[in-house]
């Protein structure tokens, strides 16, 4: 509908959204599935939904990038199915959705993983810890069980990101966490009118076990006025960290009430690891100057 009325600049950020997700999330997380690290069977499927993939991403480019797609669409073309291997991609139609294809649930998992990556990236460098190093532990504060369990899901994609040995995912505050409270003014004002500034101060100044039990038991009696959770916007900040502590906190996009707590202890044994990868990357950007292949054995000349 949106290209029908030629609304592209609501077109292309969904289709920039897409490009990044393949990038910089599929790819990078399966690279060493689509290399046959899991046998040469899935390696094969995995090839196959990658190109299939690349495949309709073009033909949805070809009307806003035509030479760019038309350019990766001609390199792909041996590797289509005949149908498929026209002269041109704007020869091509344009893709239709598959009907029962897409996952919401799937979808909304992977976006928490994401927001949970995304906010161990960022405090590994407010503390200045290189993805390299290993870290011992992050735990990730969540409003309820559902988002734990989509998350546990997850867990072993999220270790192999943020590069950590382990990761508690829980709905009990952390030590290092503190609750606090703001109504929501468009619904409370209008419900309570001139009573409204006297309850919202109430609200803000909820000690965190009153807090605790308002987000337990779904309201609260503030003022002579029953007070629901779904009228305050109750949020997770980070305490501070005590006493030359390492801890560092983030609070996850798009996850209200969630925040992610980082231990950026490093200790011997993640320096020496740290260390080790360092000389394997360099080791790998030397082989990939040199135009060594990996299935080159290696030389002892």
């Amino acid at each position: 509908e949106e290209m029908k009325a030629f609304r592209l600049s609501t077109v292309m950020p969904r289709l920039l959204r897409f490009v990044d997700d393949l990038t910089n999330w599929y790819l990078r997380m399966n690279r060493a599935r689509i290399k046959g690290s899991n046998g040469a069977a899935e390696a094969k499927t995995s090839q196959a939904v990658l190109l299939q993939a690349i495949g309709v991403l073009t033909r949805v480019m070809a009307p806003f990038t035509p030479l760019l797609s038309e350019y990766i669409f001609l390199s792909l073309r041996p590797l289509l199915r005949k149908d498929f291997r026209a002269a041109s991609v704007h020869f091509l139609p344009f893709p239709v959705p598959a009907e029962g294809a897409s996952s919401p649930g799937l979808e909304e998992k992977v976006a928490r993983m994401q927001a949970v990556i995304v906010a161990g990236r960022a405090a590994r460098d407010r503390r200045q810890v290189s993805l390299r190093t290993p870290l011992a532990l992050a735990t990730v504060v969540l409003p309820d069980q559902s988002l734990v369990d989509d998350l546990s899901a997850m867990e072993s994609y999220i270790l192999q990101e943020l590069n950590l040995r382990a990761i508690v995912f829980t709905t009990q505050d952390h030590p290092a966490t503190v609750l606090s409270a703001l109504p929501d003014a468009p619904i409370l004002g209008k419900r309570l009118g001139g009573k409204y500034s006297q309850v919202a101060a109430a609200l803000k100044a909820l000690p965190e076990e009153d807090l605790r039990l308002l987000l337990k038991d779904g309201s609260i009696t503030l003022c002579g006025e029953l007070i629901t959770s779904d009228e305050v916007k109750v949020s997770r900040g980070f305490g501070g960290a005590e006493g030359g502590s390492a801890l560092e906190a983030v609070a996850l996009e798009g996850v209200p009430g969630a925040i992610l707590v980082l231990d950026a202890t490093v200790d011997a044994a993640a320096e020496s690891e740290a260390i080790a990868r360092e000389i394997i990357n360099r080791v790998q950007r030397l082989k990939k100057t040199s135009g060594i292949l990996p299935a080159d054995g290696p030389s002892t000349s």
